[in-house]
């Protein structure tokens, strides 16, 4: 994590944070009693409101033009730039393989979160069927953001193996989820 990371993340929160508590608890206050209201369930939605806030601010969020990471490629056809970043030839191989490893395991940890939160906080959507088109909208808008980013004058690759990996992410942590519900079933 580098500091404009941090920068943006603190930022963001500062201003998504307080408006979302106030929020709450105006429907809770406004509705009490009807509002599905529980501390374990607001705590679970302050959860996702707070990875909501990160992945923006590891994803969307304009980053200095000093420090804008990517090629600024578009890459559409699934598997290329990952083999390319993993057979690539350059004068630091151990550099690159460190850089290619954290952005595979990256993409894929940035999404176990949402995997996890989406059918602890909406049970309409407890499929990993949903799960997964929940996470397929969230990486195809956070590609499209980042290319549309290039008007601003921030230049980020945009690669279809980032929403593949994303799924596997989300996938993961549905599963997470699944194990669980099982577990705790199994002792009922």
């Amino acid at each position: 994590m580098d500091a404009s990371f941090i920068r943006r993340a603190i930022v963001l929160a500062a201003i998504v944070l307080p408006s979302w508590i106030a929020w709450r608890a105006a429907r809770v206050f406004q509705r009490p009693g009807r509002s599905g209201a529980s501390p374990g369930r607001e705590l679970l939605l302050f959860a996702f409101v707070c990875y909501g806030v990160i992945l923006a601010a590891a994803t969307v969020l304009p980053l200095p033009i000093s420090s804008v990471s990517g090629s600024g490629s578009i890459t559409l056809i699934p598997g290329v730039s990952t083999y390319r970043c993993f057979t690539h030839k350059g004068d630091t191989p151990s550099e690159e393989l460190i850089f290619c490893i954290r952005n595979l395991l990256g993409n894929i940890a940035l999404f176990v979160p949402l995997g996890l939160l989406i059918p602890l906080t909406v049970r309409k959507l407890s499929s990993i069927r949903s799960v997964l088109e929940v996470a397929l909208v969230v990486s195809v808008s956070i590609e499209a953001v980042q290319f549309a980013e290039r008007w601003m004058g921030i230049v980020r690759s945009v690669d279809i193996d980032d929403v593949v990996l994303n799924l596997l992410g989300a996938g993961a942590g549905y599963f997470c989820y699944a194990a669980v519900k099982w577990m705790r079933d199994l002792r009922v």
